[in-house]
């Protein structure tokens, strides 16, 4: 047996492995801040690590003698708030929206519908890749086994932390919700052919158990929300749940601006919904100095090259709304062109901090994705954008973004900029008001954008700002 050392901050982990074990295949980083981006590929080149004094990446590291590594102390995404309400009496539910990214758990109360406390924290699946297609790759593989079984994991300890913090030993029910793909795995469902095309699920209705069924801990039911298709999952139908539908002849449009770029336009007769591979560069994964919405993410930046950083730390990241607002004032200055040439191939925020070209190909690629759904939804509609009403942005992206940066990068049409609402975490209110998620569902159609030639010339012409 060979030893290996981890130091981690303050922290100090050490364990024996066999010899020719891959370093990132030890089951300990799964609770530690490395990000496998690529899913261990050895492309994005996040998990890179001092392992025996020497700069390596931890993913494409093979053990076969002692082992030293030393990782920055980055930080695993942790964050909690509580409304200080009293949780004496009254009947209290959960609610868990299972994101590719992150795991969001709220204790809610159903007299009232309001949050008493609410964790979000990293999915610990990331160690498997960034997105969901890395993960049905490695279901496909190995199976749903492990993915659910630290999926699980970590629900159960997220629900033990928030019922103990309130003094609360069970509560009766946990609504949840995800995309297609989180919740088969949380179903132990096979996922395989969610991978390949004609990308068909095992299931898409909702599930209304006993909690012993999912091995969910705390709780005696798990109530899981229908999805739509393989791609716009009970996340979005959760989305319209927050919204509701609107009055009269007017529109709402949802815009769920994750790896999967769900989006819905919403009337009262008719809802149609879509998605598009943005991939993961709004949650800061395949961009050089890219990292969460957590403390030290540059969240915004201005024209004099100033910048706000979640937490009012020392900056050590880019987040998503800093990457739009970045490349929209780079090509105000004309730093980055119009076809996303950035001169000199890269640009410095701080000493450590920088913009390369492949980034903003990243976004070129997630901004035209996004831009040509909302356009092909609209055009399946016959409508025009002045019928839009309302233009949601869901999830906790929603709260530090600058709509104006998004319009001026072309990640949305200007037309919507007054119209834009942040719906902030709209899949948990909408778990908290779910009772109309089954006929949502049924009532939406999805329109696959593969197959529209107006999907692929807008999207070729969406490339360029």
């Amino acid at each position: 047996m060979i030893n290996v050392r981890i130091i981690c901050g303050d922290r100090e982990l050490n364990t024996t492995v066999m010899p020719g074990t891959r370093l990132s295949d030890l089951p300990v980083f799964r609770s530690l801040p490395v990000d496998f981006s690529c899913g261990g590929l050895g492309k994005c080149g996040k998990c890179t690590a001092l392992i025996n004094g020497k700069s390596q990446r931890i993913c494409q590291y093979i053990i076969n003698s002692d082992t030293s590594v030393e990782l920055p102390d980055g930080g695993i995404i942790s964050l909690t708030s509580k409304s200080g309400d009293n949780t004496e009496g009254g009947e209290y539910a959960l609610a868990l929206d299972i994101g590719t990214t992150t795991l969001v758990l709220a204790l809610f109360s159903k007299n009232n519908k309001r949050i008493i406390e609410q964790i979000i924290e990293e999915n610990p699946q990331r160690v498997y890749g960034a997105d969901v297609l890395s993960r049905i790759s490695y279901c496909t593989e190995n199976g749903t086994g492990e993915l659910n079984r630290i999926l699980i994991e970590k629900i159960n300890s997220m629900i033990k932390r928030i019922l103990s913090d309130n003094s609360i030993k069970r509560v009766k029910e946990t609504f949840i919700a995800g995309n297609t793909t989180m919740l088969h795995i949380l179903r132990s469902l096979d996922c395989s052919s969610l991978g390949v095309y004609p990308f068909k699920p095992k299931s898409l209705d909702g599930l209304d158990t006993d909690a012993c069924n999912t091995g969910i801990d705390g709780t005696d039911r798990t109530i899981i929300l229908p999805c739509i298709s393989a791609f716009a999952g009970a996340d979005l139908v959760a989305d319209i749940c927050a919204t509701g539908l609107p009055d009269g002849d007017d529109y709402y449009l949802i815009a769920d601006l994750g790896t999967n770029a769900e989006t819905a336009l919403c009337s009262r007769s008719r809802i149609l919904c879509t998605s598009a591979a943005a991939g993961p560069c709004f949650e800061g994964a395949h961009i050089l100095c890219g990292m969460g919405a957590r403390n030290g993410a540059i969240c915004s930046y201005y024209h004099d090259g100033s910048f706000d950083v979640i937490g009012k730390t020392p900056p050590a990241g880019i987040c998503g709304t800093g990457l739009i607002d970045i490349i929209c004032v780079l090509l105000k200055k004309g730093i980055i062109d119009r076809t996303g040439v950035l001169k000199n191939g890269e640009f410095r925020i701080t000493e450590n901090i920088k913009l390369v070209q492949e980034d903003v190909r990243q976004y070129q690629l997630a901004k035209a994705a996004v831009r040509s759904a909302i356009e092909s939804l609209v055009s399946v509609a016959g409508i025009d954008y002045s019928r839009i009403k309302k233009f949601y942005v869901s999830g906790g992206f929603a709260g530090k973004i600058n709509i104006n940066s998004c319009a001026a990068t072309g990640l949305i049409p200007r037309e919507l900029v007054n119209a834009f609402t942040p719906l902030g975490e709209g899949c948990i209110t909408g778990l908290m008001n779910s009772v109309k998620a089954g006929f949502y569902a049924e009532k939406s159609k999805y329109i696959e954008l593969s197959t529209r030639n107006d999907f692929c010339d807008s999207f070729t012409k969406n490339i360029n700002f």
